[in-house]
């Protein structure tokens, strides 16, 4: 499973001061437990990504295909889209 406060700093420029970026890292919890117990306290959960990557695609479908997911979803949409297709306005 990957850690996503690792990823998230790994991937991108945290501007945040140490205190700050202690608390988060102190507040995190593991992804799987955060999204479902989403799934507890919402009708609907989001669930972004960055586009083309590997890491968060092999996760996305680990994590679709465990049992505690299946326990607590009932329907997935998934969005497609392609800018070079899409009209503005």
């Amino acid at each position: 499973m990957i850690g996503w406060v690792r990823v998230f700093t790994t991937l991108c420029e945290v501007d945040l001061p140490k205190q700050k970026i202690e608390q988060v890292v102190k507040q995190a919890q593991p992804a799987n437990a955060a999204i479902l117990k989403a799934f507890e306290q919402h009708n609907f959960v989001g669930i972004g990504d960055y586009h083309w990557n590997d890491a968060f695609l092999n996760y996305a479908t680990e994590l679709v295909t465990t049992e505690a997911f299946s326990d607590h979803v009932t329907h997935i949409v998934v969005e497609f889209g392609n800018a070079n297709t899409s009209r503005a306005g």
